[in-house]
């Protein structure tokens, strides 16, 4: 085995130190050819490193390293081509979003007065009407009890106190005093129900046309108000009342009263086969009902 060994000397620093470039040892296995420096306390030149030696680096597992590298930046920079214009889409999405949604229209309130319209619907005055024409037959046959009464009451006055027929007619008084206050509690309730019906069904209707109104011109909010002037109140109460109002100015276009009134006048007088005056002239024409 031939040994072959060319050394750089240095003349300030002790032989060895000085590393040798080349350890050729012939045929021996390239894996046991190494490149190490000479220590003082070396004696021989073996195949094999000692301890203290540095290897050289594996060539084989630094390529394996960089070609995993190399692939993990090919990954990245495929997966960064995929996101990048999604991402890109998704910010974008907002932006073409908000230039797609329409301006928010102004906000525009409206008044009705429910108490007028109340008080000048046609239907709610033939209905109160009709109303008022059962309550008034049902005074009539309270009044007509009343009145036997009476009349059993100076029939008693002529028959001796303690007889059969003053106690029989005594028993009919005390009965017809009992049915007088049955019937009197029972048409009370029943009038009462009625009477929150009419201004149930006429409030659901005024409501209706109110809404359909409102959409077809645009309007955000409706409020009711009374449009009576302070200066037509006439006691104390109502000038105080009238004071307390929420709405104190308005403008005249924001009543709502009249054509919502006149709407209502007109249909009911075409439902019923008759024409109802309007209260007012409309400032606009209500829609049609679709």
């Amino acid at each position: 085995m031939q040994l072959f060994s060319e050394c750089h000397l240095d003349r300030n620093r002790p032989i060895w130190n000085i590393p040798c470039r080349v350890l050729d040892f012939g045929d021996a296995p390239s894996r046991m050819r190494t490149q190490r420096p000479l220590s003082g306390n070396s004696s021989s030149i073996g195949p094999f490193p000692r301890a203290d030696v540095q290897r050289r680096p594996n060539r084989h597992k630094q390529r394996s390293a960089y070609a995993v590298k190399k692939l993990f930046v090919c990954f990245a920079v495929a997966a960064a081509s995929v996101v990048a214009p999604a991402y890109a889409q998704t910010k974008a999405k907002p932006a073409s979003a908000a230039a797609a949604t329409p301006a928010a229209s102004a906000h525009q309130v409206g008044l009705i007065d429910m108490a007028y319209v109340f008080k000048n619907y046609a239907k709610f005055k033939s209905m109160t009407e009709e109303m008022q024409t059962d309550a008034k037959a049902a005074q009539a046959e309270a009044e007509a009890m009343v009145e036997e009464m009476k009349q059993i009451q100076t029939k008693m006055q002529t028959l001796q106190d303690g007889s059969e027929d003053f106690i029989a007619n005594e028993k009919k008084i005390l009965t017809l005093q009992t049915n007088l206050e049955s019937f009197r509690k029972v048409q009370q309730r029943e009038f009462l129900r009625k009477e929150a019906e009419i201004y149930k069904t006429v409030y659901m209707e005024v409501q209706e046309n109110v809404q359909r109104y409102a959409k077809h011109y645009g309007y955000t909010l409706i409020i009711r108000f009374n449009r009576q002037s302070v200066d037509a109140a006439e006691n104390p109460q109502e000038i105080i009342t009238s004071m307390n109002r929420q709405v104190v100015f308005y403008r005249e276009q924001d009543d709502l009263t009249d054509p919502i009134l006149d709407f209502l006048n007109k249909q009911y007088g075409d439902a019923s086969g008759g024409a109802a005056a309007p209260a007012k002239e409309a400032r606009r024409t209500t829609p049609a009902t679709k």
